[in-house]
């Protein structure tokens, strides 16, 4: 016992220095890096034989605050999130005015999706370390998953204060805006950080190149605001910088869709969809270029990869009613509606489906509900008084 004890400060002074390279890892690359130790059966392996050393420690030394949140971190970084947020519950009882332990324990909420509980941890780091830059930056990315994004931008302006280089925090602040819809301020935003430091910045997680997501966003300001044309320059230097960033041909495709240059968009969704065949946004966009089989085969791969999206479903559909398969149209429409009950010119397409199989009274129905959503609907109700007048 007596050898244990004595062995016991040189750990401690260890895992001491290791908390704190751990801590970094784990605040600063996050998730990724604890799902890439979740996929290592060597990184498993080395933490199950962390934690069961620090196990053995606490059971001689369970006041030690620290040694909770060593095995707390790396419970963590292991998956065991729920495992960690109880030493950090137990590292919080012994002191707690330990930041740490509160930013871990937010952390490990985070994860777990625990947003609200992780929010309050966050407010006692800044209580006890109103400078803690770090902080600020989690709670705003908590915020933002509660789509509380006049508090996300407050937390975003603050890292900003005590962390200005930061033009990752800008991109972030920038979309928030935009997800509040001050599209100008968001311009201005982004203005700032791009003339403040041209190229720097990059996105984390996707194909991390210096400058890009500045640049977009903003395009996607614009692009929101109706300058398609801005837009459109934006979106070149994204793509300029990184060229394997699929939504800016998306987007740069809808401003040239706006702007009437039909086949450049449509080249634009094309190469989105060889970039990332999984992307259900580019098919539906593609398919309104097309007509017939084409369409219809975008529209169909849409619906596979997002079954919940009813425009893919109208859009089949009409692609279906324009080829005079009316049975297969309603089929559609039907599921749109089911998505979607609120759509007026859903029920006029189905109703019009209806009308071409002489099917005249559910298609007055439908032309009804379709008025109703939509009174001043002008050819809904021509419609209904064709239907109507083919039942006399």
């Amino acid at each position: 016992m007596k050898a244990k004890l004595k062995f016991y400060p040189k750990i401690n002074f260890y895992l001491k220095k290791v908390f704190a390279f751990l801590i970094a890892i784990f605040l600063f690359l996050g998730q990724g890096f604890g799902q890439g130790a979740k996929d290592s059966d060597a990184w498993k392996h080395h933490f199950d034989k962390e934690i069961d050393s620090i196990t053995r420690i606490i059971a001689l030394n369970p006041n030690d605050c620290e040694l909770y949140i060593n095995r707390g971190t790396r419970e963590a970084l292991s998956g065991l999130e729920n495992d960690a947020i109880k030493d950090y519950n137990k590292a919080i009882l012994l002191d707690s005015n330990h930041e740490d332990s509160y930013m871990l324990r937010a952390s490990a909420e985070y994860d777990l999706g625990i947003y609200k509980n992780a929010v309050a941890d966050f407010d006692n780091v800044i209580r006890l370390s109103p400078k803690y830059a770090m902080a600020y930056y989690r709670r705003a990315e908590t915020n933002e998953e509660l789509k509380r994004f006049p508090e996300a931008i407050e937390d975003w302006n603050k890292y900003l204060v005590l962390n200005p280089e930061d033009f990752f925090a800008y991109e972030h602040l920038g979309n928030d805006l935009i997800n509040l819809q001050r599209y100008q301020e968001a311009i201005l935003d982004f203005d700032k950080a791009i003339s403040d430091a041209p190229g720097i910045s990059s996105t984390p997680g996707i194909s991390v190149v210096p400058g890009y997501g500045l640049y977009y966003y903003r395009g996607l300001a614009k692009l929101d605001l109706g300058k398609y044309q801005d837009a459109i320059i934006d979106f070149n230097k994204t793509i300029e910088i990184n060229s394997g960033y699929e939504r800016a041909y998306v987007n740069r495709g809808l401003c040239k869709y706006h702007l009437e240059k039909f086949d450049e968009a449509k080249m634009d969704f094309s190469k989105a969809i060889e970039l990332d065949s999984n992307d259900a946004d580019s098919y539906l966009e593609r398919a309104g270029l097309e007509q017939g089989p084409d369409a219809m085969a975008d529209y169909s791969r849409a619906i596979a990869l997002n079954p919940n999206n009813y425009v893919a479903y109208w859009g089949r559909g009409f692609s279906e009613y324009n080829l005079f398969e009316y049975r297969e149209a309603i089929k559609d429409f039907d599921e749109a509606i089911v998505l979607n009950s609120n759509n007026s010119e859903i029920y006029y397409m189905r109703g019009g489906a209806k009308y071409g199989l002489k099917e005249y009274r559910e298609a007055i129905e439908d032309f009804d509900k379709a008025i109703t959503l939509n009174p001043d609907y002008t050819d809904a109700i021509k419609a209904r008084d064709l239907a109507k007048s083919a039942i006399k």
